[in-house]
């Protein structure tokens, strides 16, 4: 699986994983259709205690536009948005019940839409790599209206309620430059 943000070694790598079976494909797609309804009603509660793993790690990533000639590595080419543990997960879901999140009251309404998933196995038995692109629209009052194109890695485990586990999240936004208003949500 060829990903964006890889390096030609790394897309080698990805390759030379082994495909998985169409069940195992249709299995996970239907995970995350469950996990955008799951967040789209606003279930933060039963998504943190019943999604996540308890070392899942969250990220939100916008790459830098940098010149052809700047080798500068995709490190330094990175702005994390977001770096958080359940833990912090747990806080910001605590903080949007609170009512006292402006943006958040009245709720906002979000429809998360996913696509073009590609699926690899791990060398852990029962882990996948997960790649999907997805858009996310946002309505606030009767004006605010935002959208997002990202693109996912995740890294998954078979098990939970939901049928699989997310251990790790990784979003890269494709906007250089983030024109909402704010990022109080999840994708």
């Amino acid at each position: 699986m060829t990903t964006i943000n890889a390096t030609p070694a790394e897309n080698a790598d990805a390759a030379a994983r082994k495909a998985v079976s169409m069940e195992v494909h249709h299995s996970i797609e239907q995970f995350l259709y469950a996990e955008a309804a799951i967040l789209d009603r606003d279930d933060l509660g039963y998504w943190v205690n019943s999604v996540l793993d308890p070392g899942i790690r969250y990220q939100m990533v916008v790459q830098a536009d940098r010149h052809v000639r700047d080798k500068a590595p995709l490190s330094q080419r990175e702005l994390m948005i977001y770096d958080d543990d359940l833990t912090a997960l747990k806080l910001r879901v605590r903080q949007f019940d609170t009512g006292l999140q402006r943006m958040m009251d009245p709720r906002q309404h979000i429809r998360r839409f996913i696509s073009n998933v590609r699926v690899v196995e791990t060398e852990t038995p029962g882990e996948f790599e997960v790649t999907s692109y997805g858009k996310a629209y946002r309505f606030r009052r009767e004006y605010d209206k935002d959208e997002v194109v990202y693109q996912r890695t995740d890294l998954l485990r078979q098990g939970g309620d939901e049928g699989f586990i997310l251990l790790k999240r990784r979003i890269d936004l494709f906007e250089r430059v983030i024109r909402s208003k704010n990022l109080l949500f999840f994708l």
